[in-house]
């Protein structure tokens, strides 16, 4: 570690910082710093002591801002620098563009101010997962973010090509209802982003931008609160003698709430005060007019921004929503709740708003009013005519007709009393219909609640169900009073007694329990429990439902059971998909990776890999409209790396591995047991491959990670050291496997039972490696008891039982046991030639298999049927080891007919075929001069006899070390040595 290594500085300082002075400098050397880097961490923590002067304070900050030197042109991740965009509270402003080749994007990147410790940067990746998960049409996009290797933690946000809210609305000169409406869209990000439980803490013009398109945007949504967290380690380092308060808040003081100004806790309050002081910029009150309407308009939209605006946050609107509803309201000419709620304000609201009416109520009562007038005119007219005309009429008719003018006059008085009495009915009819309005939409918002209420009732009945019953189903749990499986069968039985309504609920469990019923390595069961939950959704309309059980149903057939229904249950899933969720979908990748993943599990990586390929594609096309990482991209490419594995395209399996890695870690971190079993199968490949170091290294790291993370007393630590015994092996050190295999199986056994498939597998793989030792007893021992688990859970129409049995009878023909051999050889061809095909590799292993038996046998002629059969094969088939093999019987055929010079031949062509596959050391490299050792020892020449006991020696040098001490296959060899 060199001591101008600024992280490695770094690292080094947070190491011994909080270590008592005298334990320093012992624990800096063991970790390996020379004199140079312990005397520069010394003095930085010195520098860095509180009690020291604000100068020593600020040779430290200088040694920490060395780290952050960045520019135009650096590469950060998978960004370019191209220009700095600005410099602002939280750091500095980039803009890049991606540099990793895929396709071109352009975003801004933030540095966040501040250089955090490693718990900060532990919490800046937490928080900027809640960022990521703000996705609205309204706010701009978090697509990555990380640290540079100093420490540095950014931020990479969309890039908003726009001008800030308030010179968008003054160079559009948009009116007032305009500006309202373009901020009620924003209001729409903000009032989402609380949802998400998140707060802006920075509003501000210029963090509200209005793309070319007119589309208001938000910027730096939660970064100012993330900003602050980040900055509360850097700010104990940073402050200068001036400044003694605590770090600075990323805030905009003109736009700030009273209580973000006090540094008080904040809630969502503070981004509604935020807001109500842009809506007051926005709309501005300067324009007064003379006119009292327009007047009332502006005193109302005050009402609005005061009442944002409150000092006491809870004085303000309740919510955003609560805000835009308000703005809503103004719009409509509706009762503001920032007003009064006098009378008279609601009536002269109603009557603003129901104008027309009221003026036509107004000309009604005008009409009658002026018909009355003039038909009283008319009357006094001819009342006037007609007393002109008799004047000699006496007073008493005089007296009549004044008392029908005030009758006459009464009766107008009644008429304009019901006039107004029906605009009173009038007015009272509009506001009950509002008021009815009102209440059904209450009706309505309180339906969808009591459903969502039930809803989330069900969803709690199920979760507080399965809590109660599978908290302790894992076999890798500590159980001291109840079995884990005693627990699932009183579960099963629960649910049998309400199984009756057959709902959605019911469906649910029984998958749930069927997964339960597989995490416990009892298949059978588990599939029954699938195939109920499918009855049941059968009959629902919910097709993407049973696409999943299916999926489900499909992968515990093909992995676990050997079902030949996998690949029909894994098809119908993937037409349901297709048609219902859509062709380009992330479950209809999914689906093509279960069907894929089942033809590859079957020796059919020619038909899986357009499958697989068309998953991944998929997959990255959901994750770049996304941008974010995909666990699912993940899945689909290891996938794909292990039907390139059985094709033996191992570069392309080991570069698609990798880009599996990748993505798994960017999804979802290293620190978990998903990344961590990846590793396993990423060092299993390499093995295949080849690539021992590399291989060994991985598998170790593996084993290391889960034992830090869970412990060494569970099955998949148990998986994890069987895979790392399984290498040793296959590299030629099968003697140092056999004690991990104990182990693994002692573990496993223990945790998942002696029954169970994985239990089986390990077995299998714990017998090869004890056959390569030499240890024929203990592997004939686990093949017998391997076949029996398999087979009773798997069933004998199941390729991976008939891979295993071929391997069983190898190793009884080579311990002498040739009657039993044959019984494993035959069954296990049929089974083969049945489900793969007269043509296929495996096919071409067990026609070798018998050739050997009939050899070993003596049946010349058998053995020799056979070998032409083998030959027609390999004209199809080109697989080297299976060559060597080919070649090595025919010699032996050749000496058994008493041709040895071929025999010699052949078998020295075999041994350098061999040798191109096993190198030192490696039993099988040793082993491969033994066959012509033999020969040559039954030969009368002096120097036959000679280079007989030459590679016997050879080989007794090379083995000794790498089988058991009493191994029958070293026996031969020391025989050969005493010849």
């Amino acid at each position: 570690m060199k001591p101008d290594h600024p992280l490695g500085v770094r690292e080094l300082f947070d190491a011994v910082i909080e270590l008592i002075d005298s334990s320093r400098e012992a624990r800096l050397r063991g970790l390996g710093a020379d004199e140079a880097l312990i005397a520069k961490v010394l003095r930085m923590i010195r520098t860095s002591d509180r009690t020291q002067t604000t100068q020593v304070g600020r040779i430290v900050k200088g040694m920490l801002d060395d780290t952050t030197s960045l520019g135009i042109g650096d590469v950060i991740g998978a960004w370019r620098i191209d220009n700095e965009i600005g410099e602002g509270g939280m750091g500095r402003v980039f803009l890049v563009e991606r540099n990793d080749g895929h396709f071109r994007q352009t975003a801004a990147l933030k540095f966040l101010r501040g250089l955090p410790r490693g718990e900060m940067l532990e919490y800046f990746t937490r928080e900027r997962q809640v960022l990521a998960s703000l996705t609205h049409p309204n706010i701009a996009r978090l697509l990555d973010g990380g640290a540079t290797e100093a420490g540095l933690p950014y931020l990479v946000m969309e890039f908003v090509d726009g001008i800030a809210i308030n010179d968008y609305c003054t160079q559009q000169r948009l009116s007032i209802d305009a500006i309202l409406r373009l901020f009620m869209t924003a209001c729409e990000a903000v009032a989402f982003a609380h949802r998400q439980l998140i707060v802006h803490c920075d509003l501000k013009p210029s963090n509200l931008l209005v793309s070319r398109d007119g589309r208001p945007v938000l910027l730096d949504f939660g970064i100012a609160r993330l900003t602050d967290r980040v900055g509360e380690e850097a700010g104990q380092s940073n402050q200068s003698a001036q400044d003694t308060s605590p770090t600075s808040p990323a805030f905009t003081p003109r736009y700030s709430s009273p209580e973000q100004r006090a540094q008080r806790p904040l809630s969502t309050a503070s981004d509604i005060y935020s807001l109500g002081v842009m809506l007051r910029e926005l709309v501005g009150f300067t324009d007064q007019t003379n006119t009292a309407s327009l007047a009332r308009r502006v005193r109302e939209l005050n009402a609005i921004c005061v009442r944002a605006t409150e000092h006491d946050p809870a004085a303000r609107y309740a919510t955003v929503d609560a805000l835009t509803a308000d703005i809503q309201r103004y719009l409509a000419n509706e009762a503001l709740q920032a007003m009064p709620a006098t009378a008279v304000y609601r009536a002269r609201k109603l009557i603003d708003r129901r104008w027309p009416v009221v003026i036509g109520i107004a000309l009604f009562a005008v009409m009658v009013v002026g018909f009355t007038v003039r038909v009283v005119i008319d009357r006094d007219r001819a009342i006037d005519a007609e007393q002109r005309a008799l004047n000699e009429r006496d007073a008493t008719r005089l007296a009549e007709i004044e008392t029908a003018k005030q009758r006459d006059k009464t009766a107008l008085e009644r008429d304009r009393a019901t006039i107004a009495e029906r605009a009173t009915k009038i007015q009272r009819n509009v506001a009950l219909t509002e008021r009815d309005n009102a209440q059904a939409s209450e009706a309505k918002a309180l339906a969808e609640r009591n459903r969502a209420v039930q809803a989330e009732a069900a969803s709690n009945q199920t979760s507080e169900f399965l809590a109660s019953i599978f908290e302790n189903s894992n076999p890798d749990a500590e159980i001291t009073d109840i079995p884990a499986q005693r627990l699932l069968a009183t579960a099963e039985a629960r649910l049998e007694i309400d199984s009756q309504g057959q709902g959605e609920t019911h469906s649910a469990l029984f998958a749930a329990l069927a997964r339960a019923q597989a995490n416990m390595g009892n298949h059978a069961r588990a599939r029954e429990l699938y195939l109920r939950s499918i009855r049941i959704e059968r009959n629902r309309n919910r097709p993407l439902v049973l696409a999943e059980l299916l999926d489900r149903l499909a992968k515990l057939s093909s992995t676990a059971t050997g079902n030949s229904s996998a690949e029909r249950e894994a098809r119908e899933a993937l037409a349901l998909r297709e048609k219902f969720a859509g062709p380009n979908a992330d479950e209809t990748a999914e689906s093509l990776r279960v069907l894929g993943g089942i033809l590859a599990n079957s020796r059919r990586a020619d038909s899986a890999e357009p499958l697989l390929l068309r998953s991944v594609s998929i997959r990255e096309q959901v994750r770049n409209k996304s941008g974010m990482p995909s666990v699912g991209l993940a899945d689909s490419l290891s996938m794909l790396s292990r039907s390139y594995s059985q094709r033996r395209q191992f570069d392309k399996a080991i570069a698609t591995m990798r880009q599996a890695m990748k993505a798994r870690a960017a999804a979802a971190g290293i620190d978990n047991e998903a990344y961590i079993l990846e590793l396993r199968g990423f060092g299993r490949l390499l093995s295949r491959a080849e690539h021992f170091t590399e291989a060994e290294a991985v598998l170790r790291q593996a084993l290391a990670s889960y034992k830090a993370l869970r412990g060494a007393s569970n099955s998949s630590y148990a998986a994890l050291l069987a895979e790392l015994a399984r290498y040793l092996a296959d590299s030629g050190r099968p003697r140092e496997a056999l004690p991990m295999y104990a182990e693994a199986l002692a573990i496993t056994e223990a945790k998942k039972g002696g029954d169970k498939a994985v239990f089986g597998v390990m077995l299998s793989n714990a017998a090869a490696a004890a056959h390569l030792a030499g240890d024929e007893d203990t592997a004939l021992r686990h093949y017998a008891k391997a076949i029996e688990v398999l087979a009773g859970v798997r069933g004998d129409r199941n390729l991976a039982v008939s891979r295993h049995r071929s391997q069983y009878a190898a190793v009884l023909m080579s311990a002498g046991q040739l009657a039993q051999a044959r019984e494993k050889i035959d069954l296990s061809m049929k089974m083969r030639i049945e489900i793969l095909g007269s043509e296929h590799e495996d096919v071409l292993r067990s026609r070798l298999l018998l050739a050997e038996w009939f050899v070993r046998s003596g049946d010349l002629v058998g053995a020799q049927v056979q070998l032409d059969l083998v030959t027609a094969l390999e004209a199809k088939i080109d697989l080297p080891p299976l060559h060597a093999q080919s070649v090595r019987l025919r010699a032996l055929l050749n000496a058994l007919n008493g041709n040895i010079e071929l025999a010699l031949a052949g078998l020295e062509k075999a041994e350098q075929l061999d040798r191109q596959q096993w190198q030192i050391p490696d039993p099988r490299y040793y082993l491969s001069t033994l066959d012509r050792s033999e020969l040559l020892a039954n030969s009368a020449r002096p120097e036959d006899k000679a280079t007989s006991l030459r590679l016997a020696n050879e080989m007794f040098a090379g083995l000794a070390d790498l089988l058991v001490a009493d191994a029958p296959i070293l026996a031969r060899v020391k025989k050969l040595q005493r010849q």
